[in-house]
């Protein structure tokens, strides 16, 4: 297998390249279309033989250039399977696939579905259309009509991991927040009801509304410290309506949250790519991206759903470990202290192979 991981943001996907590429299997053959400005590190561990480098900044610039041929792919003598690992080079693939001509792209939606998905002003709207629960939304004036021990959720209608998303204690705290926003940004946000419950990452691979390859994480209360993969028949139920729904191609993750009182599901926003956790999935054994390439090749392989589960006290062990050793970079005292070839280095720098023998013997 010749694979090409798309890659527009090194502080984004970083680590979920890192341990996806070490844990790919022996004939998997692999490359790296990007920035090499924006890949600094990447460069140093695995060599710049490993990218094709894309003398631009930014892939946006050229999402609009459907049809324009690319003269990085030269490089490439050989047929790739080519999959994105953020949303920025998801875009771009979902754009411009008609100009990797005899190369297989990764199964995409239209970039305008894309985008409809990803804007948090549309979920009360795909909530309705998909026949699940989303938190009610209220313009600011119906906000003021609210009881005043009301919580509320304001938030941008796009990002993620959490950026900007403003919690209120009552209604006043709400308004108070809202009303600092400047007249330009507060168009831009939404404010809903808060609901108050534990949260679900539901994480997916898709083909045309069928789901091949799923999973759920609970996070932990701290950082990645608690986090750990479950089965909820309930989230799986939601994701699947708004999945089968769009008919959805591609990654996905979709974040639900179950409210403690009623137990019901809230959808609460749709990521239409890898999520942020997707390097996570090495604590399970599973190759993230590998899974994704995997899809194209042998789809027919996948005739129920792959559910990605372990234990969960091997969650509670092996995430923070994993989480701190990028956090901390590790790696690079790792590196310095074994003086070896590059690709023997990045093997056991990254590869966990040692590190998780450590683990697996406590």
């Amino acid at each position: 297998m010749n694979l090409l991981i798309v890659s527009n943001s090194e502080q984004n996907t970083y680590t979920t390249i890192c341990e996806s590429i070490l844990k790919m299997p022996k004939h998997v053959k692999w490359k790296i279309l990007g920035n090499t400005d924006l890949h600094k590190e990447l460069v140093a561990l695995f060599g710049k033989d490993r990218f094709i480098h894309v003398p631009i900044p930014n892939l946006k610039l050229h999402v609009h250039e459907e049809g324009k041929p690319f003269d990085f792919l030269e490089q490439l003598s050989e047929k790739h399977i080519i999959i994105p690992t953020d949303f920025q080079s998801l875009k771009f693939l979902s754009q411009n696939r008609k100009s990797f001509n005899e190369h297989i792209v990764c199964a995409l939606m239209d970039i305008n579905m894309l985008l409809y998905l990803d804007d948090k002003h549309n979920i009360s709207n795909i909530a309705q259309e998909c026949g699940v629960r989303s938190p009610t939304e209220y313009s600011f004036s119906q906000a003021v009509e609210l009881s005043p021990d009301h919580r509320l959720v304001v938030k941008p209608n796009f990002g993620d991991g959490s950026v900007g998303v403003f919690i209120s204690q009552d209604k006043q705290h709400a308004i108070d927040y809202y009303e600092q926003l400047t007249p330009e940004n507060k168009p831009k946000h939404i404010v809903q009801d808060y609901i108050d419950g534990d949260d679900f990452y539901y994480y997916a691979i898709c083909n045309k509304g069928k789901i091949l390859v799923s999973s759920i994480i609970i996070p932990g209360s701290f950082k990645q410290f608690g986090t750990h993969f479950l089965d909820n028949p309930s989230i799986d139920e939601n994701a699947k309506k708004i999945i089968e729904n769009f008919q959805f191609s591609g990654p996905i993750s979709i974040d639900f949250r179950i409210d403690k009182k009623s137990k019901e599901v809230y959808l609460i926003e749709i990521n239409p790519r890898n999520g942020n956790n997707s390097y996570l999935f090495t604590v399970a054994h599973t190759n993230w991206l590998f899974e994704l390439a995997n899809t194209l090749e042998n789809p027919d392989q996948y005739t129920t759903t792959h559910k990605i589960l372990t234990s969960k006290w091997t969650c509670y062990w092996r995430i923070p470990m994993v989480y701190l050793f990028h956090k901390w970079k590790l790696y690079s005292l790792w590196q310095k202290r074994f003086k070896l070839n590059r690709l023997k280095r990045a093997e056991y720098i990254i590869s966990l192979n040692g590190f998780y023998s450590v683990i697996d013997f406590c």
